[in-house]
């Protein structure tokens, strides 16, 4: 599930309790509040400040002492559908540590 839309029409459809996420959160936390929105209120907040999102992920990452790797994989989901998130993705995917992330997300 990518969107709310897409949950209520497979909810709709299905006649299930349950109907998991997946991939549609690593990039969007924001789904399930998205997702509870819909369905209780008829929309939600669709905009979501996906630099700042990323930034906050970072911190946390830093402090729990996430591998560098793998906070890179997670700023590919993150910058997907965002406003110059193809050249955001470039340097980082070049940054050679979480120092460099930083002044990469501080120039853009």
């Amino acid at each position: 599930m990518f969107s709310p839309e897409d949950f209520a029409q497979k909810l709709k459809f299905s006649n299930v309790d349950y109907i998991m996420i997946g991939r549609g959160a690593i990039g969007n936390p924001f789904i399930f509040k998205q997702i509870n929105d819909f369905l209780n209120k008829g929309k939600y907040k669709k905009e979501v400040n996906k630099k700042k999102l990323f930034s906050e992920y970072l911190k946390l990452a830093i402090k729990h002492k996430i591998e560098f790797k793998q906070i890179k994989n997670q700023a590919i989901y993150f910058t997907k559908g965002m406003q110059g998130g193809a050249k955001l993705r470039e340097a980082i995917t070049r940054a050679k540590d979480i120092k460099e992330v930083k002044e990469i997300l501080k120039k853009t």
